[in-house]
């Protein structure tokens, strides 16, 4: 993977800022925006924010998911990916080729990744979707609406939405019997 994302502007409004130094008893710190940083850097504070957090909570015992949709000469035509961590699936992206829309392909990727959470114990999934995207199909699959970003972008929303994957009364009755 390279240190550098790809494409990252090289302007001068992507040239880190002057830096502020901050005094404490506990040394000189310089503090500085830096755009596109390195990429060892950014897995650095989420490595180092993940282990808080696991010291606050249960492991974060993250796990990929991959679902792929392929035709009969195994060209890729849709895919899912997600996280699972914390009994929750994360469902990051969502594609289906655009002329396979409306065949069933993305509500089977999407099942196929609820099944496979509640295999891993998740009792509950999210998501984000854009008013322009796939707002309606997340509802026909169950998923509510919990919060939303107007203008963003500008003109539009961002949804932020979530499902239960295990009944309510399923989950009652596991609490019940630990």
């Amino acid at each position: 993977m390279p240190d550098q994302p790809p494409g990252a502007p090289s302007s001068p409004e992507s040239a880190p800022s002057a830096p502020t130094l901050l005094q404490s008893d506990h040394g000189t710190f310089s503090i500085a925006r830096e755009l596109n940083p390195p990429v060892s850097d950014l897995r650095h504070l989420r490595d180092q924010l993940l282990a808080h957090a696991s010291g606050q909570s249960r492991p974060y015992d993250q796990q990929h998911v991959a679902v792929l949709a392929r035709d009969e000469r195994q060209r890729l035509v849709g895919g899912l990916f997600a996280e699972i961590y914390w009994g929750w699936l994360h469902v990051d992206a969502l594609w289906v080729e655009e002329r396979l829309r409306h065949l069933g392909i993305g509500r089977a990727l999407l099942r196929e990744a609820e099944d496979q959470a509640r295999r891993h114990d998740c009792r509950h999934a999210f998501l984000d979707t854009f008013s322009f995207q796939a707002l309606g199909f997340y509802r026909k699959a169950g998923y509510e609406v919990f919060g939303s970003l107007d203008d963003f972008p500008e003109g539009h929303q961002r949804h932020f939405m979530r499902k239960r994957l295990v009944p309510e009364e399923n989950e009652q009755a596991e609490n019940a019997s630990d």
